[in-house]
């Protein structure tokens, strides 16, 4: 039998849906008007899958914000989260020479030095303290563009012995009462060794970053007391300040920023201590963020196109659309929201998606993306639902298994975990630019084949 995969054209689609509300049999569709061999057969499927909860060890994130703190739900668990980063240099910064210049330069020194960390908000609890510190990298050298994983070994980097400096704060008032905004000072010895005259010129270790990056590794920054509020970072810097005064008394103050950006490697370590103690009900799975648990759906993609091909008896197959509806519990005993995107893709192709920086669509062959959409009941409980439409994938196992003569697989796994969307304005509307693994805290069940509503496919396809 030969067979031809095409996705189905809307019309077709919602003739098939008409059919299918008028009638019981609807391989019986237009009887009496076509002879029995040319009948466009129209068909159904629908099947409950089962689903299982995986644990995710580690991810690689590269993302404009960071996570600093730890956070203890009631029912996914604590996530820890700290940030080992190089510090980007003012590449080509020249020190003015004493005696020059008009007035001529007569004096010029390097005051103090700060570590500055400004977060845009936080999970948690606002006004419960955490303590943050930081340390010197001293360990193995960073590659820049290299994949480090979120579950990186700390002591590989930085000796813990000693910390740089220190803070005490609460998140919804910084330290020194500057809202989200950490500083912290660093010592005078700090201060004489990072002049970069005494340590070999600035010509020397300004000259590029990989220069800078042989005199100052960068920065471990970590919480060592709090488990109640996660901060979400958007800046990393040491501020080194000087001034210089010129002959006749004028002074200058400044400073120089050295940021942790684009053109530095920075990881986000993540941890869940306590996983092994979460309990996962036996009618959910879990999804959460970050590096936490995904879901995996299994289909069995070997048994259902053999009930589809039978139920066309030796006709084209032709499908229209493939539904893959997830519906999630209502959990009550949780802080966490719920991810805007969900992903959902064969389990064999997550690394290499994000990889290749590909875009989820209808149209991928393993990929698809889908909006949580919120649903209120009548007793006015507020639950999500998400449909991710599968039609191109399907079409692309079946077509291949044809075309290279191979089986088809048993079973089909799809993993289903939260992903964030870079979205961009065209002028034909609104398109993704970029897709990455879903960095702030989120978690959310749902409901697996032991439930009152498990996850479904549906799919509506013709033989012609």
């Amino acid at each position: 039998m030969k067979i031809n995969f095409k996705i189905a054209i809307i019309s077709l689609s919602i003739t098939c849906i008409a059919f299918t509300a008028c009638k019981d049999n609807i391989s019986d569709v237009g009887a009496g008007v076509q002879p029995s061999a040319d009948k466009i057969l129209l068909a159904t499927f629908l099947q409950n899958l089962n689903s299982q909860t995986q644990t995710i060890d580690s991810i690689f994130l590269k993302q404009d914000s960071l996570l600093l703190g730890s956070f203890a739900d009631n029912t996914f668990g604590t996530a820890t989260a700290d940030i080992l980063t190089q510090l980007t240099p003012p590449v080509g910064f020249v020190l003015p020479e004493i005696g020059t210049g008009t007035p001529a330069f007569e004096e010029f020194e390097f005051d103090s030095a700060k570590i500055q960390i400004v977060y845009t908000s936080w999970v948690g609890d606002g006004n419960s303290l955490m303590r943050i510190r930081a340390y010197e990298l001293t360990g193995n050298d960073f590659i820049f563009n290299g994949k480090y994983p979120t579950n990186i070994n700390v002591g590989d980097y930085c000796d813990l012995s000693k910390p740089l400096a220190e803070a005490v704060l609460t998140p919804a008032k910084g330290n020194y009462g500057s809202q989200r905004y950490v500083s912290m000072p660093l010592s005078q010895e700090f201060v004489q060794r990072f002049n970069p005259r005494t340590a070999g010129g600035e010509r020397e270790i300004y000259s590029s970053n990989e220069r800078f990056h042989q005199f100052f590794k960068g920065l471990y920054i970590t919480t060592d007391f709090g488990s109640s509020a996660m901060l979400n970072v958007s800046q990393i810097r040491i501020d080194y300040y000087y001034h210089y005064r010129r002959v006749g008394g004028e002074n200058v103050s400044l400073a120089l920023s050295f940021p942790s950006n684009v053109e530095s490697v920075c990881v986000n370590r993540i941890e869940h201590p306590d996983r092994q103690q979460v309990v996962i009900p036996d009618t959910v799975t879990y999804v959460s963020s970050p590096a936490n648990f995904y879901t995996q759906i299994n289909i069995p993609l070997k048994n259902i196109y053999e009930k589809m091909d039978s139920a066309i008896a030796g006709k084209q197959m032709l499908i229209s659309t493939v539904y893959l509806d997830i519906t999630a519990e209502n959990a009550t005993d949780t802080y966490l929201k719920v991810p805007p995107y969900m992903l959902a893709i064969k389990s064999n192709a997550i690394q290499r998606f994000f990889d290749q920086k590909r875009l989820p669509s209808t149209n991928d062959t393993c990929a698809t993306f889908s909006q949580a959409i919120r649903q209120i009941s009548t007793t006015n409980d507020t639950t999500y639902f998400f449909r991710f439409e599968l039609s191109r994938l399907f079409a692309t196992e079946f077509q291949n298994s044809k075309k290279y003569g191979t089986p088809l697989p048993e079973t089909l796994q799809i993993t289903i975990l939260p992903v964030t969307l870079t979205l961009t304005s065209t002028m034909y509307g609104t398109s993704i630019a970029g897709t990455a693994h879903y960095l702030p805290l989120s978690g959310l069940a749902l409901r697996n084949e032991k439930s009152t509503k498990p996850v479904q496919l549906r799919i509506l396809y013709n033989g012609y």
